[in-house]
């Protein structure tokens, strides 16, 4: 026996109490869009039968509105590009789409394909509904605190999937999924709220050891002593460039004071209010560069536990010094001169582009345009970091500064270790000018530093020099005439020797150099009777 239509009309009631009821439920629970997908799948779809769905939210003006979510039954969520994104991009004005009619009208409108071709022409949207085939488009209001911040779109590509008597049930509906994207916005600008305090908070704390490690660093760039005319027209450029904005590349040999360069011209620019950020490319492995470059997101790779900001965030607004800046890889070289021209960068882990204002200046004892030459570095990059080079000599080519260099380290050391300390006598004055320095500065603060802790005088009397490269010198003539083949590669290793400071495998070695084998280079000089000499 059939029902009657009272009985009928309470179990149509109670069927969408039903649907209701279950959508409330869970609405409540989503933390995501993609939650949303799932109740769209399996509460919605089987009971009203459309073929797509989508959530759309406007912004605080409502000129503009933006896809926050799209339901397709033939689409997973690990899609990485939903057709609302395909075919709408980012944000879309309210006045080119039906969305305005929908803003206005504050119910759920039911719209046929003939109507929405007629009314919005050749519009992303009709665009879209051709492409799939819509013949009927529902549009439910999506209202929260009496404001209008979106519509619940369901579509059809057959006629007859909405009844116009069900408009109050689908008006309920769109309140629930109003509530859920309210929350789902607010969730998400919380989110991105604490994000920004938390990259805030470490770029603050960042900052807080670049300034602790400044205020305790020996050099400062009151420490940049000189008395040579070569020394005082590389101060000269350095004053002159560093009111610009321009990339300066500082090369010359270990020792020589490069980052004290840096630090001189970042001091003299407008950032210099803001941390000078540093980093050596040669003391972090390359796995771990592009990381220490340009952060990462939590999860980008194993060992990410938590978000970072690399240097160029953490450098926005000042200057970031690379020192070593000819060790880096190929690829990361690539990666770097992309971000040079795009003055944005990408965290690991993460398609969000992130704006940067970062000054460079980069540092390198090699020559770098016969790295260029040799294919070890990009030509491209090289002209981009090149574009105002200094060039620092080494302490050897301005010896007239050893001795002001010297009373300057000895009276720092003597400070440091709480000694009363004048000076050098006369013949170690003239032993330290004589001598040549390949260790350049650092190797004549180290002597110093040494020779303060050795001396139970006031005055200096003796200071240990290397006589590694001095006596090679004496001893050898590289200039005279080949003997035996053994005699000239004895003679071209010890050269090699001497011109690496006697360090034999690694980076900047003699094995290196050589294009040799460490192992096969400490076997010839065994065969050849060469014997290490370690200098300072």
């Amino acid at each position: 026996m059939a029902d009657n239509p009272s009985v009928a009309y309470w179990k149509k009631r109670e069927s969408e109490k039903s649907v209701l009821l279950s959508i409330s439920e869970q609405l409540a629970r989503i933390k995501e869009p993609n939650d949303l997908f799932e109740i769209v799948l399996n509460t919605l779809q089987p009971v009203f039968k459309f073929d797509q769905a989508a959530v759309v939210y406007f912004n605080d003006e409502q000129t503009h509105s933006r896809h926050l979510f799209h339901f397709d039954p033939n689409q997973t969520r690990d899609d990485d590009q939903p057709f609302y994104d395909q075919l709408f991009g980012d944000e879309i004005p309210l006045s080119d789409s039906v969305h305005q009619e929908i803003v206005d009208a504050e119910t759920p409108k039911l719209i046929y394909w003939e109507y929405l071709e007629d009314r919005y022409g050749n519009s992303i949207g009709v665009q879209g509904a051709r492409q799939f085939g819509f013949r009927e488009l529902l549009f439910i209001p999506l209202r929260y605190a009496d404001k209008g911040i979106g519509t619940f779109d369901l579509l059809s590509t057959r006629r007859g999937c909405f009844d116009q008597d069900k408009m109050p049930l689908y008006q309920n509906i769109g309140n629930q999924v109003a509530v859920a994207v309210s929350n789902l916005i607010a969730n998400e600008k919380v989110r991105q709220a604490m994000d920004e305090i938390k990259r805030l908070n470490q770029k603050l704390q960042h900052q807080n050891d670049y300034l602790e490690e400044e205020i305790q660093s020996q050099y400062g760039v009151g420490s940049m002593i000189t008395e040579s005319p070569i020394m005082k027209n590389v101060l000269q450029n350095v004053q002159l460039v560093a009111k610009t904005g321009t990339t300066v590349l500082v090369t010359g040999e270990s020792g020589t004071g490069k980052e004290l360069i840096a630090r001189a011209i970042h001091e003299g620019s407008d950032r210099k209010g803001q941390s000078l950020i540093k980093m050596n490319c040669a003391a972090l492995p390359a796995q771990l560069i592009e990381s220490e470059l340009f952060g990462h997101e939590k999860g980008a790779f194993t060992g990410a536990i938590d978000q970072r900001i690399g240097k160029f965030e953490l450098a926005s607004g000042s200057t970031l010094f690379l020192d070593e800046i000819g060790e880096l890889p190929l690829d990361l070289q690539a990666k770097l001169l992309r971000v040079l021209q795009e003055k944005e960068i990408e965290r690991l882990g993460s398609n969000k582009t992130i704006q940067t204002d970062v000054r460079i200046v980069s540092a390198t004892n090699r020559n770098l345009l016969k790295e260029v030459e040799e294919g070890r570095f990009r030509s491209d990059l090289y002209y981009r970091l090149n574009v105002f080079p200094i060039q620092l000599p080494p302490l050897r080519e301005r010896k007239e500064e050893i001795p002001v260099l010297a009373n300057h380290f000895l009276q720092k050391k003597a400070r440091k270790l709480g000694k009363s300390l004048k000076g050098f006598s006369a013949g170690v004055l003239k032993q330290m000018t004589a001598y040549s320095w390949p260790g350049n500065i650092r190797e004549l603060e180290h002597v110093i530093e040494r020779s303060a802790i050795l001396t139970q005088e006031p005055t200096i009397k003796n200071v240990q020099l290397s006589a590694g490269k001095r006596k090679l010198s004496e001893e050898i003539d590289f200039d005279g005439p080949i003997t035996t083949l053994a005699e000239n590669e004895r003679r071209h290793i010890m050269k090699a020797l001497a011109h690496c400071n006697w360090k034999v495998s690694g980076v900047g070695g003699a094995a290196e150099l050589l294009d040799m084998k460490p192992s096969t280079l400490e076997f010839r000089m065994k065969k050849l009777g060469i014997k290490r000499q370690f200098v300072s």
